[in-house]
């Protein structure tokens, strides 16, 4: 027999939280009794501390710090709810919450409930935010010439968390990116070459995507070395020794003009010199430009020599089975080196024979 029902109704779970001192009085059938004093404490509802809710991006797995349980009667157990899924976790003693990189994305409000070893239960809300996957698009190629500096278009992310950097590797002289806005900026003075670059878009969490950009810079226009351009009055000339290279695309020639007549094939390059410029020396401005108008541009001289004469040559007279020489002819005018020939006429050779 119980002198008392303190046992009883903490039983059923209604007393006071607090700590009692009762005495238990045990009796037989003779009416002898024994006592025993024992202390009953009654703790409060367990209740869940240190609880975060937990913001990460998917394909990212992430967990919470540990939870804290007090009151109720220990040790402690966690659970939670989980929505069906098994992407997300809780552990049972820490109350580390984990979720991993599979959990779509999406806002998931859940119950976290620790229990005592008396059963006693408390509970806490979590909220799990996963945002949708990082991902970058749009910018794309750049190409160049030497000495024209050029961007690309913007490279842009979508998803993710928090604010987002861009970055480029590996690192080339003269290639950055925008770390906000994402334009790849190339300046003139990058070494002409091709650039695999590859576009990275940092999250606030670490998440990271990539891109590929190729960076072509070609080589600067240069023209070939090429001597003074020479004709001989009275004569049209094509010259195709003024000649450039490098650049974007196909190169397109003009000439200034200050020579009168003359003319440039804008795609070959090829000079035309017609044949009624007097003799002299003339100046003028050849310029390539190619698709990108990057322009480079020379000077030629052109030198127009007058008409090529030949000194009167005296009469050779000779004696039959002699052979005799000439002095050296003198020729002016004319371009280059002379070559000399001979043509004889058969009426005069009949002639002087008889």
């Amino acid at each position: 027999d119980w002198s008392s029902d303190v046992c009883s109704s903490d039983l059923d779970g209604s007393k006071s939280v607090g700590s009692y001192l009762e005495t238990i009085t045990a009796t037989d059938s003779y009416g002898l009794s024994g006592l025993l004093n024992i202390t009953i404490v009654v703790n409060d509802l367990p209740t869940i501390s240190g609880v975060n809710n937990l913001i990460t991006t998917k394909g990212r797995a992430a967990q919470t710090t540990a939870l804290s349980a007090s009151n109720g009667t220990g040790p402690y157990q966690f659970s939670m709810t989980t929505d069906g899924s098994a992407n997300m976790s809780i552990d049972s003693t820490t109350g580390i919450i984990s979720v991993s990189g599979s959990l779509d994305a999406g806002t998931f409000n859940e119950t976290i409930t620790v229990t005592d070893s008396s059963g006693a239960t408390g509970t806490a809300l979590v909220q799990i935010t996963v945002n949708q996957g990082l991902t970058v698009s749009g910018g794309g190629d750049v190409e160049t010439t030497f000495g024209r500096p050029e961007s690309s278009t913007a490279f842009t992310k979508s998803g993710g968390t928090g604010s987002t950097t861009f970055s480029i590797s590996p690192a080339v002289d003269g290639i950055t990116i925008d770390s906000n806005t994402g334009v790849i900026s190339v300046s003139a003075l990058t070494v002409a070459g091709t650039y695999l670059e590859s576009v990275t878009v940092t999250d606030s969490l670490g998440v990271k995507v990539y891109k590929t950009a190729l960076i072509k810079v070609n080589n600067a226009i240069t023209f070939a070395n090429y001597s003074k351009l020479q004709t001989t009055i009275g004569r049209s000339r094509i010259f195709t020794s003024v000649i450039a290279s490098g650049g974007t695309s196909s190169l397109t020639y003009s000439i200034s003009g200050n020579i009168p007549g003359i003319s440039i094939n804008s795609s070959s390059g090829a000079i035309t010199v017609p044949n009624n410029l007097a003799a002299g020396t003339y100046y003028d401005t050849v310029t390539a430009t190619d698709g990108l108008s990057v322009a480079k541009t020379t000077s030629i001289q052109l030198q127009v020599n007058p008409v090529m004469s030949i000194p009167n040559i005296s009469t050779i007279i000779n004696t039959l089975g002699h052979t005799s020489v000439t002095d050296s002819i003198t020729v002016t005018g004319g371009t280059g080196n002379p070559t000399f020939s001979i043509t004889s006429d058969p009426e005069d050779r009949k002639s002087t024979r008889l």
